[in-house]
């Protein structure tokens, strides 16, 4: 069923939302990703953002509106490319309880991963950049978008829970290593972590530090989150792309 048969037109935002979360139907969200006309005036809640992302920044192909709510950036690197693509999570996020009903969208994965093949040939390395975690997805959702990971994503950066934390998922013919960020405000302890990897050999290692406001002012390693990690770091390897 086509989505423009279920949905003529999106008067209020809200109402669209709890379609959109609710609906047994999958394919309206990808026919309304793909429609302009209706992203534009859903996507009006993200105007403030996508403000400051246009005046914050001074070059010109790094922008935020209804078009560009997904960003696919290169890094060059001793004769690698890396291909940094940022999903957006938030498009469907309104106040209340978010888990279990947020979207990503099979239509914007596709397209984001279409334009990284198409712009960057080769690259050694997929990074993906996304707030939420990918199981605060709609159930719906989930199985779609991880249908289409592997070939966008061997790194998976992500933050929202202020809390850090590293895992690997593992299917029969791919992985991916996830690190989710902590946060430096708000949060029962602070904590960041800074991550290197080598892109001759895929030898990463990761330094997650905390400071706890009823232990100590001090930043030191984080011997919670993981108790057996060297000091506060985590070492790990990615298998690099040909």
């Amino acid at each position: 069923m086509r989505g423009s048969a279920i949905i003529p037109s999106l008067p209020a935002i809200g109402q669209g939302a709890t379609f959109f979360q609710w609906s047994h139907e999958y394919d309206c969200i990808n026919e309304f990703l793909r429609n302009e006309e209706e992203r534009a005036s859903f996507f009006k809640g993200l105007r403030n953002f996508g403000q400051f992302v246009n005046e914050f920044y001074a070059n010109p192909a790094i922008k935020f509106d209804h078009n560009d709510y997904y960003s696919v950036r290169s890094i060059e690197k001793d004769g690698h490319t890396v291909v940094v693509t940022g999903l957006n999570s938030a498009w469907l996020s309104r106040e209340g309880s978010e888990q279990g009903r947020l979207l990503l969208g099979e239509q914007q994965v596709c397209d984001a991963g279409k334009k990284g093949r198409d712009k960057y040939l080769r690259p050694c390395l997929h990074i993906v950049l996304v707030h939420h975690p990918i199981y605060w997805l709609a159930e719906k959702d989930v199985h779609r978008v991880r249908q289409h990971l592997p070939r966008l994503c061997d790194l998976l950066l992500r933050g929202h829970l202020h809390c850090p934390s590293y895992f690997i998922q593992r299917t029969p013919d791919w992985h991916m290593h996830e690190f989710a960020a902590g946060a430096s405000w708000k949060a029962a302890w602070h904590s960041y972590n800074f991550v290197k990897l080598s892109l001759d050999s895929g030898v990463g290692s990761a330094i997650v530090r905390f400071q706890h406001p009823q232990l100590s002012i001090e930043w030191k390693p984080d011997v919670f989150t993981y108790r057996h990690m060297d000091q506060g770091r985590i070492r790990w390897k990615v298998k690099l792309r040909k």
